[in-house]
């Protein structure tokens, strides 16, 4: 067995580096050894102003201690760097990063840092409000999977907070659900506050220090792999639609109980990600119940290629809630729309690659009888006039055919056969109409066994011609 020296997570053979802060693995007993006993900061006084008072969770690049501000006994919370040797002051750069990313965003959906310090050994901290409440990932861990509206419901207010960072140019790179805190706040008692921005991209300030320094080199790859986008598991520069990715594979898990991609190994995972489409939702749970509309919109987000994925957080939501509403959960859908409203776009600077033209689809159909996946109580309405007849949002995803054809009563298109379509040539991908009210030509009929000899032999008689006629002039 290896362990980390750093987080002191535990890995069978196979592996030699940690996947969650790069950290060369030890032998057990070896790597045991570094890691303290007793939490050595407890009960100090952080630069002669925060008391720290007990651990509240430990990561790859530091531990989270809960605290007092002691000049007005402010609760607080306390995120202290771990000791890192022979990283060239990268975790510090970006420990630092941070603080800037986090401080200057002001949504209500990012938790907010308000101050930084050093200890007496030099270790950067920042100081951030004390949330109470418990991330995504304890969530997951206690009910294995969600409803579809408490899914969403949360889901849609990650769209806003990260709407928020990508306005401002931050892309965060290390969304999951333990980055997800779910706080109390007046009636909502599940309110999105996303945490930990230590990896994030910052557009304008990715450069520190002498020119051409960066704190992140290409080529790199940061994040814990369940979560990354292709282009991360490359090592690939990002933009925000890698954040739209793994909003995808979080909702996907929600709603599944599990992630599309997992294995023993980091670069067992990374491969599925870089070549292998997710299983059909119902392949990992045959309990899952949820309208293929928003299971289109759940594998547009996980497509391989950015410019094929939601190009904002904004349109990811605005999918989500057209394909409520295309399948008949109005009633959903207006509840919760107060979360997917007024999203910002992102920078104009932010995309690396052009953004795809919209496709059409074919006018959706109401659900067969007893394929209704409403929950229960709940009324269905058809689909609004301004949908009517045959032209869908443009927010809702060309793979919606797949409900259309399944209502028709047509055999729906397998999403792991759909998502292998697209990587298709776009001659392919066009279908071939049959040609009516034209006469066609049959084709010429072969010449047969038959044919075929009798026009060897008259070959041969030709070529003896030909060779007579020579010897006659040339005597």
């Amino acid at each position: 067995m290896r362990v980390c020296p750093q987080c002191a997570r535990q890995y069978s053979e196979g592996e030699a580096f940690c996947p969650f802060d790069g950290v060369r693995l030890r032998e057990g007993a070896r790597a045991m050894a570094t890691v303290p006993p007793v939490d050595p900061h407890l009960g100090r006084l952080l630069d002669g102003r925060y008391r720290v008072d007990r651990v509240l969770g430990r990561g790859g690049m530091g531990t989270v201690y809960a605290g007092v501000l002691e000049a007005l006994q402010k609760p607080v919370a306390l995120k202290l760097l771990r000791p890192v040797q022979d990283d060239d002051g990268q975790a510090v750069g970006r420990f630092e990063r941070e603080a800037r990313a986090a401080s200057r965003l002001g949504s209500p959906h990012i938790v907010d840092i308000f101050d930084f310090g050093r200890t007496a050994e030099g270790l950067p901290f920042l100081v951030m409000e004390l949330l109470d409440g418990e991330d995504l990932g304890n969530v997951l861990a206690r009910e294995r999977q969600l409803p579809l509206e408490r899914a969403l419901r949360i889901v849609l207010q990650c769209c806003e907070g990260l709407g928020a960072a990508h306005a401002a140019g931050i892309v965060h790179r290390d969304l999951k659900p333990e980055n997800v805190f779910l706080v109390r706040r007046g009636a909502e008692p599940e309110y999105v506050k996303i945490v930990d921005f230590g990896l994030a991209k910052i557009s304008e300030t990715e450069v520190d220090g002498a020119p051409g320094r960066k704190l992140t080199k290409t080529g790199m790859i940061f994040g814990t792999p369940q979560y990354m986008s292709p282009e991360q598991c490359l090592g690939r520069p990002t933009d925000h639609r890698s954040d739209v990715y793994a909003l995808g594979l979080i909702l996907y898990e929600l709603l599944a109980g599990r992630v599309p991609f997992d294995g023993d190994t980091f670069m067992s995972v990374i491969q599925q990600h870089l070549s292998d489409p997710p299983p059909a939702l119902r392949e990992i749970n045959a309990a899952v119940q949820i309208p293929p509309a928003v299971e289109a919109v759940i594998y547009r987000a996980l497509d391989k290629r950015a410019g094929e994925r939601p190009q904002s957080m904004g349109d990811l939501a605005q999918e989500l809630l057209s394909a409520l509403r295309v399948a008949g959960l109005h009633a959903m859908a207006d509840r919760l729309a107060v979360h997917g409203g007024a999203i910002e776009e992102p920078a104009a600077a932010m995309a690396l690659t052009k953004k795809k033209a919209p496709s059409i689809a074919p006018a959706p159909m109401p659900a067969p009888a007893g394929e209704s996946v409403r929950p229960a109580g709940e009324s269905v309405r058809p689909p609004p006039a301004s949908l009517a007849p045959g032209v869908l949002p443009r927010a809702v995803p060309r793979d919606v055919d797949a409900w259309a054809a399944t209502a028709a009563g047509v055999p729906a298109i397998d999403p792991v056969a759909a998502q292998r379509t697209r990587s298709a040539t776009p001659t392919d991908a066009i279908p071939r109409e049959p040609r009516t009210g034209l006469s066609t030509p049959p084709p010429p009929a072969s010449p047969g066994r038959a044919g075929w000899l009798l026009l060897g032999v008259a070959l041969i008689a030709l070529g003896g011609l030909l060779g007579y006629l020579a010897l006659v002039l040339a005597g």
